[in-house]
């Protein structure tokens, strides 16, 4: 009997370590019971049950140790044809081709102890075989050397606790119908439950059941369901099999890409590592592959194989009715992480651990999902003096030495905000890489993930949500800095920062009341509460910082511009002329300063509610002490009345799907539609039009997914519907 994969098998420390003090007494949990395979022990009472690895084994735990490590402990019953010099040779084979160093053996009564070390791994792993009654039971451990001392009372009591309790049957396979049917509706799927087997937990992200059957003469097996990820074509999930079974060891013998009569199956693949072998065969269906997976005892193949086909002939497979959502989970993200001379904040995933970086990286984290899955996420800096471009092309050159290659390279990413973003994938182990690199006043920076390539859709809900939180707070002069003599004062969710004595009382107080007009309209506007922290305003008494900031003219310098490096509004409390409509420009900087505020981003709105929310802000009016948004205040007003007889208006699918460039000063057609459908919805009798915009915001914010939240927002409303509130508001132009 052999070991089966790089699971870890159990290390029993044979003899007493003398110990400076007498060592307390290790608290043992209550026997765990095998009448099957005839055998009972007891394990620490904090051990925590884990997967099995290996068609012999019954059980494995792992256990805490006070250095903060785990031991790992095993126990099974070997094949019944099996003897102990026979079960030796093939132990020190196996551990021996995996990097373990053999160091020799000991006598414990009747049982043979094996130990072996791995100097790379700083492991430890003894392997007790334990012959009754003409069979072998095994129990053995693994855990670090450098714990040896703590784990040695453990191992003792738990080798003592191990007692034989009968004589095992003779049975080579289960009995097929002795459980019933088992019917997985997602999948589409029934199979065969065979009798006295026992459901656990899926090893691996594409394993979706999993049952150990107990046979009664040992060695046991493991039936298991796996299917496809939603992103895997056919040939990627047979990929995904090959990649999994040769990371556990497993040589491959039988590859057939063809179909089996015998079975039904597409294709069928087969590997051996010594004593232990496994079987999958794969149903390819329309919508998803579904792989039925085996794993049993060499030296009892041909009764195996009989059972591996009668089972898949009594199964139904049909696959999905259509194509399967991905398997996502949550993952809580941090604190907010501020670096100074990088000149960024991000939340990481807590679960994150951070690593030293090397090169152009400044900030590595490593993360490892609830099912195992493990990806990366970094942070590289562009040299002093380089220009995106180049920046663009070091990431490219960097990444194609480990062999990754570039699929796609898109510009002005609205979702993420970032100036370009790079994917890339490495076919060989199926691994995939996301870039985003982003401008700063300092030098550029990107955001990088790594993940395989099976788990896109999932490491895509990690990105959206950390890059959410991604903000450049790196500035290259004094912009942010409050006015001269500035007095703070709070009045509701707003912070002005003002120079009272360089601004009149009863103009500062005006204005004052027109940017708290301003944070009423956004939300109005949003339909979102009041902002979860104070939106800080600064007001100048000319244009000088705002023209600065907005790099315009003095004749063009707008009323008011919102920062998002710094969360604040700058106003200016003397505007010109040529900047336009003081109060839409004022409008414009509180709502999107709002956005930020209660979204956590300024980033990730469809361009087209962007464009509908800033033109509304635009066209914002004074009526009944409240700004409103107005047609004919806005800006687009004289181009509308200009051109609205000639229908200039776009499709509305189109706009919907515009890219942010197309609502530019260039495209005042676009820019006008979105107005209209600004006024369109907040003007229209049907509660569904009238809520889409907030209920969209709503969703993003939740979800941080902006496709999803359009098309969450938008489900049940016609583009026929959307067209006519538009039009209906641009006609009263």
């Amino acid at each position: 009997m052999g070991p089966r994969s790089p699971a870890v098998l159990l290390l029993l420390l044979l003899g007493p370590i003398a110990l400076a003090q007498e060592p307390a007494p290790v608290e043992l949990g209550p026997p765990v019971r095998d009448a099957v395979t005839c055998f009972e022990f007891r394990v620490a009472r904090l051990a925590k049950l884990e997967p099995l690895a290996g068609a012999w084994m019954r059980y494995a735990f792992s256990v805490p140790l006070p250095g903060g490590g785990a031991a790992r402990i095993e126990a099974g019953l070997a094949g019944p044809r099996t003897t102990l010099a026979g079960l030796t040779t093939e132990w020190r084979k196996e551990l021996g081709s995996a990097g373990w160093t053999d160091e020799g053996e000991t006598a414990a009564g009747a049982d043979r102890v094996l130990r072996f070390r791995h100097p790379k791994e700083g492991a430890l792993r003894t392997v007790r075989l334990i012959r009754r009654h003409g069979r072998t039971w095994v129990l053995g451990t693994r855990f670090p050397a450098a714990e040896e001392s703590a784990f040695a009372p453990i191992a003792e009591a738990v080798a003592a606790s191990f007692k034989v309790t009968g004589v095992p049957a003779d049975g080579v396979v289960p009995v097929l119908d002795g459980g019933g049917r088992r019917r997985l509706e997602e999948l589409r799927l029934e199979i065969p439950v065979p009798g006295g087997v026992k459901e656990v937990p899926p090893a691996g992200t594409w394993v979706v059941l999993e049952y150990r059957c107990l046979v009664p003469n040992g060695g046991g097996c493991v039936i298991a369901v796996a299917a496809s990820e939603p992103e895997e074509t056919w040939e990627q999930f047979l990929g995904t099999a090959l990649e999994a079974y040769k990371g556990m060891g497993y040589p491959l013998v039988e590859d057939r890409r063809e179909p089996d009569a015998r079975t039904g199956a597409a294709a069928t693949l087969r590997f051996r590592k010594g004593e232990d072998s496994r079987a999958a065969l794969f149903f390819k269906t329309p919508h998803a592959g579904v792989g039925l997976l085996f794993s049993y005892l060499t030296e009892e193949e041909a009764p195996w194989l009989e059972f591996i086909e009668e089972f898949a002939r009594s199964s139904k497979i049909e696959g999905p009715a259509k194509k399967r959502s991905p398997r996502l989970v949550d993952v809580p993200l941090g604190d907010p992480v501020r670096d100074e001379e990088l000149g960024i904040e991000i939340r990481i995933p807590k679960a994150a651990k951070k690593k030293d970086p090397q090169g152009w990286l400044k900030l590595v984290w490593l993360l490892e999902l609830p099912d195992g899955n493990t990806g990366s996420l970094h942070v590289g800096r562009a040299d002093e003096g380089e220009d995106l471009a180049s920046f663009v092309t070091t990431v490219k050159m960097g990444e194609g030495g480990d062999g990754f290659e570039v699929v796609s390279e898109r510009r002005d990413d609205w979702a993420t905000g970032a100036s370009l973003v790079l994917e890339s994938r490495r076919e060989k182990d199926r691994m995939g890489s996301l870039d985003f690199f982003y401008e700063t006043a300092g030098r550029h920076v990107m955001v990088g993930f790594g993940f395989t390539l099976e788990r896109t859709s999932q490491w895509r809900k990690i990105t959206r949500e950390v890059l959410a939180s991604f903000r450049v707070t790196a500035v290259s002069d004094d912009r942010l800095a409050p006015p001269a003599g500035a007095e703070p004062s709070e009045e509701g969710d707003l912070v002005f920062h003002a120079p009272s004595k360089a601004i009149p009382p009863k103009a500062l107080k005006a204005l004052k009341d027109e940017v708290a007009a301003a944070l009423a309209l956004a939300r109005d506007l949003t339909g979102g509460p009041a902002p979860e922290r104070k939106i800080a305003v600064h007001v100048f008494p000319d244009s000088s910082r705002v023209r600065k900031v907005a790099r315009t003219t003095e004749a063009d310098a707008p009323a008011a511009v919102y920062v998002p490096e710094g969360r604040v509004v700058l106003v200016n409390a003397a505007p010109t002329a040529g900047g336009g409509r003081p109060l839409g420009s004022r409008c414009e900087a509180v709502l999107l300063a709002y956005l930020d505020a209660w979204l956590g981003t300024p980033r990730g709105l469809p361009p087209w509610v962007e464009a509908a929310l800033r033109e509304a802000a635009r066209a914002a009016k004074v009526a009944g002490g409240k700004a409103v948004p107005d047609l004919k205040s806005s800006p687009l007003a004289p181009w509308i009345r200009g051109n609205a007889r000639k229908d200039p208006w776009p499709p509305v699918e189109s706009v919907l799907e515009a890219p942010r460039a197309k609502f530019g000063p260039s495209r005042q057609d676009f820019a006008a539609y979105a107005l209209g459908i600004a006024l369109g919805l907040r003007a229209a009798s049907d509660e569904k039009l009238r809520t889409a915009i907030p209920r969209l915001l709503a969703e993003l914010r939740r979800t941080r997914d902006p496709q999803a939240a359009q098309g969450a927002a938008l489900e049940g409303i016609a583009a026929k519907a959307l067209d006519a509130a538009a039009r209906a508001a641009l006609g009263k132009g």
